[in-house]
């Protein structure tokens, strides 16, 4: 066989060379045929008729899908185009005109919207691990409600193009560049700083903030809106010069440059930059973007000529500042005056917290039966050792203590496994181990080894238990550890309510706060007793504990208190009947003439249930001004750091909260109706407002003004103008895309591939 191949060998290479030329020859012909790339096919056809290939809609999209906004939000680093300045932002997305355009060209979008909208049903905003109050939407709540707003109406959709679904998504990206992601980490790591119990998250700096983990506008929107945006910018570009719009290359260049200038000024402290001045800037951009000064300016000189067509029609818009004098004055129109508000501790939104509250004042006071009386606020309470003989639950005293805590758990750590395994097998530990772990079987053995082959063969979670068990024993048999971890942890000043039965309390495993009691009355104030150096109620938490200040008498709880303690669960409850009956007929003589309901839930009942207290002391006011100190809660003073706040009377938590408040016809719905305020003269009370939450108030108006101003009748004249120049290009777009429609000018065929039927048959 070898030698046959060597005999004609001359043969096999002849041949072998034809196939190889014949092939390169008709693969790279064939590829040359078919275009070099898809940047050479035909894209769409425009509305002068002339063809626009994928390479020139390509390259636009490219240089507008992100600009010098994204650049800031990413703190000057590269990969945005920072020579643009928001042109889809600004004129597409802020205008309304992304609306109308995706009306237009539904089914060209529905897809890529109805992906994203599946994934955004899905998403869940961070909250950190620990602290459920500390979260982005929380952040969003006090901070962007209307983004709040519409991510729960994006949401809540059932299709991604729905009109409603549309405006959402426009309008949150809108938002979203308000309160972006690197602001959220600012403001997360803020509020973990703020409570000092909160362990800080180690993962936030890592976590991915941005609304859906979307950071472009083709996160946002999908590639196939993206290109409907080119295709209406280069139509939009080409309809403005049939009307005589004029941009030359060397505006459109000057445009870009001074871009780049104010980009590279925003921007120049950023020490990565690694450029000297804005024409390095300019220059670095453009061979980011794989494009020269001209073709840039070519780019630019679309989009200018696009935003000339609409921009004249906005700012065509002329607005009379003196027709719109009366609407800022009857606008900026305020109201002062005082507003007087329930304790939030007595703002009663359901019927089981307005049945604790009964409960509560059968116990301190002595209280009628039935009748209108039962809606009264006791003002004489029964004495201490009545209540503490009967419900010494309802009985505190205060401490102001200096407090250092040790955990006997995180002293295992010093024990190594090495230890902890020797200590295991050794003669008298491995004996009650036994004791204490019966499941092991009792198995008593003679060497450590065969303690150790025990040990190996023990489920996991078993032996988990008998290491735990073991660690524990250790550091008890090492006080000096614990003493060593609580002399060098650090002592917080805090003020302490202890309840004579029960109650909840910061000491761990504490079920007997009267022992404590005891031991916390008799140290001697400023110094460190014995008793308290190592006071544990668990031995496992262990605290060294020093009194700075303390009560010399029990107290009655109030009901704040009460309910923060959890000490009014147990209390014996009685019929709620003659209660909601005095509730409703009140309030039905409260608001007459106009009609009461025919009943009233339970929950709505309880949110009355201070409506008689209010216009009572409503009543008490207006007839004596006086009276307000006996009636109102008067504002703390400055708590002395060494001594503990002088106890208020029991009937002082009655006291109703007092305001000032001011009041702006044109502001957002506030505390009072605005329509009842207004129509009040100057010395007049309102009536009292009764609110579903409990939250029950009244305003007394003192006088009335304006906020009008050149400054605030200018700010009026620019939102209008803002307004109506929308809405002018928002019908002039309507128009264009009519036109643009009929000439099918927008297409996105070429993004959809033909199959080969389809492809033939056009051939």
């Amino acid at each position: 066989m070898l030698e046959f191949i060597r005999k004609y060998q001359r043969y096999f290479y002849l041949v072998i060379t034809c196939v190889i030329i014949v092939s390169f020859s008709f693969f790279g012909t064939y590829s040359t045929l078919g275009g070099d790339n898809y940047r050479e096919q035909i894209a769409f056809t425009a509305v002068d008729g002339k063809p626009v290939t994928r390479g020139e809609l390509e390259q636009l999209v490219t240089f507008i899908g992100t600009d010098s906004d994204d650049k800031l939000l990413l703190g000057g680093m590269w990969g945005p185009n920072f020579l643009n300045d928001g042109v889809i932002r600004k004129d597409i997305l802020g205008t309304g005109m992304a609306q109308q355009l995706i009306a237009q060209y539904p089914n060209e979008v529905s897809q890529d919207f109805d992906k994203r909208l599946e994934k955004e049903k899905r998403y869940k905003p961070y909250v950190h691990p620990q602290a459920r109050f500390i979260g982005v939407e929380t952040a969003w709540t006090y901070l962007a409600p209307q983004l709040k707003q519409q991510y729960n109406i994006l949401r809540s959709q059932g299709s991604g193009i729905a009109p409603e679904a549309v405006d959402a998504r426009v309008r949150l990206y809108l938002e979203e560049r308000q309160l972006p992601a690197p602001y959220l980490h600012q403001i997360l790591r803020s509020q973990q700083q703020q409570y000092g119990f909160v362990q800080p998250d180690p993962n936030l700096d890592r976590t991915d903030l941005s609304l859906f983990n979307y950071h472009t506008l083709d996160d946002w929107f999908g590639q196939r809106f993206m290109r409907l945006v080119g295709e209406l910018i280069i139509n939009g570009s080409k309809i403005a010069q049939q009307r005589g719009y004029q941009v030359s290359k060397e505006e459109a260049l000057a445009d870009l440059m001074r871009n780049a200038e104010i980009s590279y000024r925003d921007n120049q402290a950023n020490p990565n930059i690694g450029v000297a001045n804005g024409a390095e800037y300019f220059n670095e951009q453009l061979h980011r973007l794989s494009l020269d000064q001209n073709k840039a300016a070519q780019i630019w000189r679309q989009v200018l000529l696009f935003r000339r067509l609409f921009h004249d029609v906005g700012q065509a818009i002329f607005i009379d500042p003196q027709s719109l004098q009366p609407f800022d004055a009857y606008a900026k129109a305020t109201v002062d005056g005082d507003l007087y508000r329930l304790p939030s501790d007595l703002r009663f939104n359901n019927a089981e917290t307005m049945q604790l509250f009964e409960a509560y004042l059968n116990v301190i006071s002595k209280r009628p039966e039935e009748g209108k009386a039962l809606l009264d606020l006791p003002t004489q309470f029964l004495s201490i050792s009545e209540i503490s003989n009967v419900n010494p639950e309802l009985v505190q005293k205060r401490y102001l203590l200096e407090v250092a805590q040790a955990n006997k758990a995180n002293l295992q750590a010093r024990v190594g496994v090495k230890e902890t395994w020797n200590w295991e097998v050794e003669d008298k530990n491995w004996e009650a181990i036994l004791e204490a772990f019966p499941e092991m079987g009792g198995k008593k053995t003679a060497t450590r080894e065969e303690r150790y082959a025990i040990l190996d063969k023990m489920k996991e979670p078993v032996r988990a238990r008998v290491d735990a068990y073991a660690r524990d024993a250790i550091v008890s048999s090492h006080p000096e550890w614990l003493e060593k971890a609580l002399q060098d942890a650090e002592s917080n000043r805090m003020t302490v309510t202890l309840n004579l039965k029960g109650g909840s309390n910061p000491f761990a495993g504490l079920k007997d706060p009267a022992s404590l009691i005891n031991l916390l009355d008799k140290a001697t104030m400023g110094e460190q007793s014995a008793a308290l150096a190592k006071y544990s109620a668990d031995k496992q938490n262990f605290y060294r504990i020093v009194v700075i200040d303390r009560t010399a008498q029990p107290e009655v709880s109030t009901f704040a208190e009460a309910m923060e303690a959890g000490t009014l669960e147990n209390l014996p409850k009685k019929d709620n009947a003659p209660l909601m009956k005095a509730i409703y007929e009140d309030y039905a003589a409260g608001i007459a003439p106009e009609k009461a309901p025919a009943q009233l839930i339970d929950d709505v009942s309880a949110s009355l249930r201070f409506y008689h207290y209010m216009r009572g002391t409503q009543s008490k006011l207006k007839k004596n001004p006086e009276s307000a100190t006996d009636l109102v809660r008067i504002k703390e003073e400055a708590k002395d750091a060494d001594h503990l706040a002088p106890r208020e009377p029991l009937a002082n938590q009655w006291r109703l909260e007092k305001s000032t408040h001011r009041e702006e016809r044109s502001g957002e719905a506030g505390d009072v109706d605005l329509q009842d305020v207004f129509a009040m003269a100057p010395g007049t009370w309102s009536r009292v407002y009764t609110p579903v939450t409990g939250d029950l108030y009244f305003f007394q108006l003192k006088n009335k003004g304006s906020d009008a101003s050149v400054a605030s009748l200018d700010q009026i004249v620019q939102n209008m103008h803002r307004l109506l120049s929308n809405e002018a290009q928002q019908q002039l777009m309507q128009q264009l895309l009519s036109d643009i429609k009929a000439k099918k000018a927008i297409s996105l065929d070429f993004m959809t591939p033909k199959e080969k039927g389809e492809e033939a048959e056009e051939g």
